[in-house]
């Protein structure tokens, strides 16, 4: 069971961050700003993004259950749909994916 619960986490963690479209987006910046200011941007990216998650891991569910009063299940299917639609979306911007 606990193989599961982290093969699951892990697989949800990675649909979230989605690495591939980092990638895209990175490659569509690299005319308009240096490598530095392109290491520094994808850095403060990430480290916001993990600041993010760390409080939503912790305190997510305090506070969608017990102020809001709305419940996870319900964010599931427009969160997949926007996943793919932003997904499909950059993939058609960048030069390399047409």
């Amino acid at each position: 069971m606990e193989m599961e619960l982290l093969l699951g986490s892990f697989v949800a963690l990675l649909a979230l961050i989605n690495p591939i479209q980092k990638i895209f987006l990175i490659t569509s910046l690299q005319d308009h700003f240096s490598d530095k200011e392109l290491r520094y941007l994808s850095s403060k990216s990430s480290l916001t993004a993990f600041i993010i998650l760390i409080f939503f891991l912790f305190l997510g569910h305090v506070i969608f259950n017990y102020i809001f009063h709305i419940q996870f299940m319900l964010f599931r299917p427009p969160a997949e749909s926007f996943s793919f639609t932003m997904g499909s979306t950059d993939c058609r911007k960048v030069p390399f994916c047409r």
